[in-house]
C-alpha cells in the first residue's frame, strides 16, 4: 500500500527558525584579547597606585613620629632649664648645675635604659636596638637641610644598648641635640642647644634652635 508523502509542520519550522535567529542575535559575552589586556592594565595600575600611597603614608607617619619625638625632647629641655634656673632639678643628677662639667656629661647617655629619653624609638631602621639619640658637643653651626653625616665632631650616641662615641652606620631616625654655645658648662644656665632629628634620607631637620639650658 502506498502512503501519501508526509508534509512538514509549519509551526515546527517556524519555531526552529526563531530559535536559530535568537541564537545568532545573542551578543558574544566572551572578552576579547584587547579587553583582557585593558582590564589587566587597569588592575596593575590600581595595585601600583595603592602600594605608592601606602609607602607615602608610612613615610609620613615616620616623619610625624620623629617630629613628635624631637618636640618632646625640646619640651623636656625647656622644663629642665626652668628647674635649673632655680636649682630645683634633681633628676637626672648629671644635668644639675652643681656639676662643673661640659654638657656631654648630661646628654651623652640620656637615652640609655633608665634615663629620661629611654622611651625614644628609632622608627627609621629595622633594628630595635639601634641608637635613638645623638648629642653633638661641637658648637659649629650646622644648617637645616644639610646631611647628618656632616655634623661637626663625633656624636655621643645612646639608646637601648647604652652609649658609644662612634659615627652610626645610619643617621636616619636619630633625635639630635647639638651644643651651639661656647660656654658648654652645666654649672651655668646660658648654654644654647639646637634640637631636631635626622630624617629617613639622613638630613638634619631642626625643630628648635638656640634653646636655653
Amino acid at each position: 500500500m502506498n502512503h501519501p508523502p508526509s508534509s512538514s509542520d509549519p509551526s515546527s519550522d517556524s519555531a526552529s527558525d526563531t530559535a536559530s535567529g535568537s541564537a545568532s542575535a545573542r551578543p558574544d559575552r566572551r572578552l576579547s584579547v584587547v579587553e583582557v589586556c585593558v582590564i589587566a592594565s587597569l588592575l596593575l595600575c590600581g595595585v601600583v597606585f595603592g602600594l605608592g600611597s601606602a609607602r607615602e603614608h608610612l613615610a609620613q607617619t615616620r616623619t610625624d613620629h620623629l617630629q613628635g619625638a624631637a618636640q618632646a625632647v625640646s619640651a623636656w629641655v625647656s622644663a629642665a632649664h626652668q628647674a635649673r634656673l632655680s636649682a630645683a632639678l634633681s633628676e637626672p643628677d648629671k644635668c644639675r648645675t652643681i656639676h662643673h662639667q661640659p654638657l656631654a656629661f648630661c646628654f651623652a647617655a640620656i637615652a640609655s635604659p633608665g634615663q629620661p629619653f629611654a622611651s625614644l624609638e628609632n622608627s627609621a631602621v629595622p633594628d630595635p636596638a639601634a641608637p635613638t639619640f645623638a648629642f653633638i658637643a661641637a658648637s659649629a653651626e650646622h644648617a637645616d637641610g644639610q646631611p647628618c653625616s656632616q655634623l661637626p665632631d663625633q656624636p655621643f650616641l645612646s639608646g637601648p644598648r647604652g652609649t658609644s662615641r662612634t659615627a652610626p652606620q645610619s643617621w636616619a631616625g636619630l633625635i639630635l641635640v647639638q651644643n651651639t654655645s661656647f660656654m658648654d658648662d652645666l654649672s651655668v644656665t646660658v648654654n644654647r642647644l639646637n634640637i631636631g632629628y635626622c630624617d629617613r634620607d639622613q638630613i638634619v631637620r631642626w625643630v628648635s634652635r638656640s634653646a636655653a639650658f
